[in-house]
């Protein structure tokens, strides 16, 4: 059974669950210009376990989303800054989506929840002061980023963990950060497509989320406004956490 069959056949709890991750996860992306993935791939894995498929409709969605936020963030973006991130993630990016095709699926179900737990320990830690070559640093985040999204969904710790350590301005860093998830997500669809792992009509099924997820990301937007950092910051640390250790928890079971 597909997970469309399982999201959409099994019962309405099930279909009102996804409905709801997919609203906190539009929620997050809203706020902060990223994160989609990082809260609705653990979530959604939990209800039906089937990571590859569950990857790419997050690759969809969060694509969807990310070209929304792109478009009105298109002036804050310093290309010669944060090229080098692009560039990396456009060569990463096809090497996650070779892994996805030939990893078993209790592993990669693992490997969602322990970078979900990563996720949440990395936002509770002190950053280190800024690296010097900071070119050679963002290429080397856009890299590991774009493998992390190719194969998980969730390549947006990388560059998002640069960005805090380099000290950028919150409306460049939000702009360079929005944009590497847009092309990664895109290279990404584009690879499985080309490889066989994204399906049309799981792409089209998916479409039945997309009014949640731009109901998620119109909230967080007004939010932003009225939520503090810090606050929201500890919520999203909260929500991963949990996701994380309930993936875990269901993947050594399976």
């Amino acid at each position: 059974m597909d997970v469309l069959d399982l999201l959409l056949g099994s019962s309405p709890a099930i279909g009102l669950a996804a409905v709801a991750v997919t609203i906190i996860a539009g929620f997050v992306q809203g706020v902060t210009g990223l994160g989609f993935a990082a809260v609705f791939t653990p979530l959604i894995v939990l209800i039906a376990p089937q990571p590859q498929q569950v990857v790419v409709l997050s690759l969809f969605l969060g694509a969807v989303l990310s070209l929304g936020i792109a478009v009105q963030s298109r002036h804050d973006l310093r290309l010669p800054r944060c090229w080098p991130l692009l560039v990396g993630g456009v060569l990463g990016t096809p090497v996650g989506i070779a892994v996805l095709m030939v990893l078993p699926a209790r592993m990669l179900m693992q490997s969602i929840a322990v970078l979900a737990l990563l996720v949440a320990a990395t936002s509770l830690v002190g950053l280190p002061g800024p690296i010097r070559r900071e070119p050679a640093a963002v290429a080397v985040a856009g890299l590991f980023g774009g493998f992390l999204n190719g194969s998980t969904s969730l390549g947006g710790l990388p560059p998002a963990l640069l960005v805090s350590i380099q000290r950028w301005p919150t409306a460049d860093g939000r702009a360079a950060l929005v944009v590497f998830n847009l092309v990664s997500y895109v290279l990404a669809l584009v690879s499985a497509a080309v490889t066989g792992t994204a399906m049309a009509d799981l792409v089209l099924g998916g479409l039945w989320l997309l009014p949640a997820a731009a109901l998620g990301a119109l909230l967080g937007t007004c939010a932003a406004r009225r939520l503090s950092a810090a606050a929201f910051r500890m919520a999203l640390v909260g929500i991963i956490g949990v996701s994380g250790v309930a993936g875990l928890i269901t993947s050594l079971r399976a």
